[in-house]
């Protein structure tokens, strides 16, 4: 199991290993210990653009996932209602795909729908819709487990959620 932890992880080792380069071009080993590469990404504007536009993305993605993961899994774990079980297939349905089935079906979305693109705004809806898609699904995932074993525990201890995490 070692030697398939290594395989995996050896190329990634190797590319962080080499962003530390002194020469001029991917040597491996590196020539010397260098952090000009860092300095030249910190330094053009369109690397800085991208990082900054990419957090934002991200943060937008991880508040939207968190919410609507929550709130469906309370909903599953708490409410008794019908299409409850469509509910929970809807949600976690892009974990059972593979991930190229997702973005290839989400590509075709948005190049049929409506949007143009015409605006940057359209742009990054979609560029924050895909991600919130497989990460709602994570979330919801692990919610289930909180909402359905660690609050109904809480409650039952008469702890507040702060009290219980810090008893934990």
């Amino acid at each position: 199991m070692g030697l398939v932890y290594a395989f995996l992880l050896l190329p990634m080792v190797i590319v962080v290993l080499a962003a530390f380069n002194a020469g001029n071009y991917f040597t491996f080993p590196p020539q010397g210990f260098s952090l000009k590469w860092f300095d030249n990404f910190f330094q053009r504007r369109e690397f800085m653009q991208a990082l900054r536009l990419s957090s934002e993305l991200a943060l937008w993605t991880a508040l939207a996932s968190t919410v609507i993961g929550t709130a469906a899994a309370i909903a599953l774990v708490r409410g008794r209602f019908r299409g409850r079980d469509l509910l929970n297939a809807f949600v976690t349905s892009p974990l059972l795909l593979p991930q190229i089935l997702t973005g290839v079906a989400l590509l075709q979305f948005f190049t049929i729908s409506t949007l143009n693109f015409g605006s940057f705004s359209e742009l990054a809806f979609s560029f924050a819709l895909s991600p919130s898609i497989v990460a709602t699904s994570l979330a919801f995932s692990l919610l289930m487990g909180f909402v359905g074993g660690f609050l109904p525990a809480v409650h039952a201890a008469r702890l507040n959620i702060i009290q219980a995490l810090r008893a934990v």
